[in-house]
């Protein structure tokens, strides 16, 4: 991702990098910390996260939908998406 600000910088002169903002993703397989490379004016976003304000990949969705479809409860649910932090 900063490889990618870099990229981003050179065509936006006028911009800056500003440091660094966590995210958390949560995955299929498992929470995501993050350390993103941000810019001052805020229009940079790297390629690897989600649209703005999602936190959980597509790939979750199916997780879930399948523990759903192969009958779990909301506790056994509840479990095993503890077990992915």
């Amino acid at each position: 991702m900063g490889r990618e600000r870099e990229d981003f910088l050179k065509k936006i002169e006028e911009d800056k990098g500003n440091g660094y903002h966590f995210r958390n993703l949560l995955t299929g397989s498992g929470l995501l910390e993050l350390e993103v490379p941000r810019t001052r004016n805020g229009n940079f976003r790297p390629s690897l996260l989600l649209e703005k304000y999602k936190r959980f990949s597509d790939g979750f969705d199916g997780f879930l939908f399948s523990l759903i479809s192969a009958g779990y409860s909301p506790d056994q649910i509840s479990r095993a998406l503890k077990r992915l932090n």
